[in-house]
């Protein structure tokens, strides 16, 4: 009985615990849209969502991409600023979005009209999917 002996890095040799250094995490969201309701939740986005970010200095995806292909509509990335920890805030609770929810408010003539208009995207959604990646910026040297 021959016994085979691999070479493999070991986790010994690593340097100890590190943060990863030069990256920026993004949330990446996959939207289908109901039936029918694709131009509706575009619409939504131009029209109000879009212009709230605007005004209350908010930012918007970094990158929103309309498949013509596959099971998803659109997928938007997020650049997560604070990296992980903009994670960690229940829906609407992050600074941000807090800012983005007043303005809204305020674009369509209070809370209960933007929570409305907020509930009516959301009518048009047929299902949601999020990941959380990160890609990696250029050294800076």
């Amino acid at each position: 009985m021959a016994l085979i002996f691999c070479s493999t890095p070991t986790l010994a040799q690593d340097d100890g615990p590190r943060k990863r250094e030069n990256v920026e995490y993004v949330r990446v969201n996959f939207t289908e849209y109901k039936l029918d309701k694709r131009d509706e939740a575009r619409e939504i986005i131009a029209d109000h969502f879009i212009p709230a970010n605007e005004t209350a200095g908010t930012p918007g995806p970094m990158l929103t991409i309309d498949l013509q292909s596959g099971e998803w509509d659109t997928i938007d990335i997020w650049v997560l600023e604070e990296g992980m920890a903009d994670m960690e805030w229940t829906p609407l609770s992050h600074p941000n979005a807090v800012k983005w929810k007043a303005a809204l408010d305020e674009q369509v003539g209070g809370e209960d009209e933007g929570s409305a208009l907020i509930n009516r995207f959301r009518a048009t959604i047929a299902r949601r999917r999020i990941e959380v990646g990160h890609y990696h910026l250029p050294a800076t040297d």
